[in-house]
């Protein structure tokens, strides 16, 4: 649909924040949709990753809105956008924030089958060089290590995007 005429049009661009955010959990293929997206010549997304709901030392608002302005400017897009894995599990307060902040923004969220997605973004990290034995050992045990449950979280796609939809 994001080739169609009057999808530009339907979500139009205010000039002023994202108008896109692009979240999923990590391994969910937000950088595949990012480089597709960004085929199109009437949408700008910001390099990398920002992050900019989640970060320790979050990037101050003048300066991000700066980032996609500049975006936007250098491509001569109509839209622009962002994209973090980080984003999709912003508890309520951040999500609240968000929809505050930028109330035109679309959101689109990818996901992918859950167990496949974990054991992707295991093998990935690394999570210390895990091996099955570890993961065994620690499931047998009934005590999850944080990065394991931080993993499992991310696979919680009807929890987070009730959060996002609210």
């Amino acid at each position: 649909e994001a080739n169609a005429p009057g999808f530009l049009a339907r979500i139009g661009g205010t000039g002023i924040g994202p108008d896109l955010l692009l979240i999923g959990p990590p391994r969910t293929a937000t950088t595949l949709l990012r480089k597709v997206l960004e085929l199109n010549s009437s949408i700008a997304l910001l390099d990398g990753e920002s992050s900019f709901f989640t970060n320790n030392r979050p990037t101050p608002l003048p300066l991000y809105l700066d980032r996609l302005r500049r975006a936007r400017v250098k491509k001569s897009a109509t839209l622009a956008g962002d994209k973090s894995p980080l984003h999709f599990t912003l508890d309520s307060a951040h999500v609240a924030l968000a929809a505050e902040l930028f109330p035109h923004a679309r959101i689109i969220i990818t996901t992918r089958e859950p167990v496949e997605r974990a054991w992707s973004e295991i093998k990935l990290f690394g999570h210390q060089r895990v091996t099955d034995a570890n993961i065994a050992a620690a499931l047998g045990g009934g005590v999850l290590p944080r990065w394991l449950a931080e993993i499992i979280e991310h696979s919680r796609y009807l929890k987070h995007a009730k959060t996002w939809a609210e």
